[in-house]
């Protein structure tokens, strides 16, 4: 995938996970060079297509074992510019990318 070139390269692999999802698209990502919080904004064709990404941060299928259960969250923005699709944030306060991508990773290869 083409990405702009001063894209976070930390956002990239997760990014990608996300974009092999049918019907989810990422539109911006960012954090801070692997210093801030993980954002990726994507869009979402239709609900059916988020199931995927939202079941990979449930701890019942494989997310994060941690006390804080809003390590990765994922909520909608911006419903109103667009009556096509729906606009959604996921974004982790206190974790990288690399658990989420696994997760997504075995999720799609089932």
């Amino acid at each position: 995938m083409n990405y702009p070139s001063d894209m976070d390269k930390e956002c990239i692999v997760l990014c990608d996970a996300i974009n092999s999802i049918p019907g989810l698209h990422t539109i911006e990502s960012c954090c801070g060079h692997g210093k801030d919080v993980f954002k990726i904004y994507l869009i979402a064709e239709t609900v059916n297509s988020l199931y995927l990404l939202t079941k990979s941060i449930d701890q019942r299928y494989g997310g994060p074992l941690t006390k804080d259960l809003e390590i990765w969250k994922c909520n909608a923005y911006d419903v109103d510019v667009d009556e096509n699709f729906v606009r959604f944030v996921l974004e982790s306060p206190t974790m990288g990318d690399e658990q989420l991508t696994l997760n997504l990773h075995n999720l799609t290869q089932s």
